[in-house]
């Protein structure tokens, strides 16, 4: 099917940027089978591969990337029933609604 199909190309590909060391190409791949984990109600496993995706955008200092897939993995989280807490304890910046 498409979803097995998806998956053998995400996984060949991860394959390909673990070889050349590409953080960035790794996180991307990454979080892209955990799409597929998503698709297949796959939740725990979804949130490995978002854990993981989410250390490599990190390290690659990949901060809009990085909160995409802060996003997903609440997502996860949420659907999965679990209580969320913070990533950091680091202060969140105010909300700037209407502000020019």
């Amino acid at each position: 099917n498409k979803l097995d199909e998806a998956e053998e190309m995400f996984q060949r590909a991860l394959q390909l940027r673990r070889q050349t060391q590409c953080l960035v190409g790794e996180a991307y791949n990454l979080y892209h089978l955990a799409e597929i984990r998503l698709r297949q109600n796959k939740l725990g496993e979804a949130e490995e591969l978002l854990e993981h995706s989410l250390q490599l955008y990190k390290q690659a200092a990949e901060s809009p990337s990085e909160a995409i897939v802060l996003e997903k993995l609440t997502d996860v989280r949420l659907l999965r029933g679990e209580a969320l807490t913070p990533a950091s304890t680091e202060p969140l910046p105010p909300l700037l609604i209407g502000s020019p």
